[in-house]
């Protein structure tokens, strides 16, 4: 299988200048946002990167829209690190956008997957019907569990059968 995919898939240039190991947050929408939604989100995201500070410091901080449906946060923690209150403002601003947008970003049981360069979301205990007949090395899941800028863009993207997904299969 090529993982250049992930090359044509994802353009990771919003992050361009952070540190590899930028903390990174990563919310899944419950519903595909359509291209207009996707680019009013994306100015929002920006606009609050820019004002998001922690303990009076300002974070050097990112974060885009992704396949329409999973928001990227990225804090460059190597010159103010996020803190309790500056998570929790994070938190109060997607729960903002889940409302203006009529979209539910806390499910953490949602899983994005691609059929070829098709990107699916669907729930995970649905994912095994979802899937029948495919073979779990063929087919990608996006890993809503990495930690840091360098692990989103290296390992974001793997098998199934690679992946945490793959225990619940």
């Amino acid at each position: 299988m090529d993982y250049k995919i992930v090359d044509t898939l994802f353009d990771f240039s919003f992050s361009k200048g952070l540190s590899p190991n930028s903390r990174v947050w990563i919310y899944h929408a419950d519903r595909v946002l359509s291209n207009t939604e996707t680019e009013q989100l994306d100015a929002e995201v920006l606009a609050f990167c820019q004002e998001w500070a922690s303990h009076g410091s300002m974070l050097r901080a990112t974060g885009k829209v992704l396949l329409n449906r999973i928001l990227v946060l990225m804090v460059d923690e190597s010159m103010a690190g996020a803190s309790g209150c500056s998570i929790d403002s994070s938190v109060a601003f997607v729960n903002e956008m889940a409302l203006k947008y009529k979209m539910d970003l806390f499910d953490r049981m949602l899983i994005t997957y691609f059929d070829g360069d098709t990107p699916h979301t669907t729930k995970l205990h649905d994912l095994a019907g979802a899937l029948a007949g495919k073979k779990h090395d063929e087919v990608l899941v996006f890993d809503n569990l990495v930690k840091n800028k360098k692990d989103l863009i290296e390992s974001g993207l793997v098998p199934i059968s690679q992946s945490w997904v793959a225990r619940f299969m």
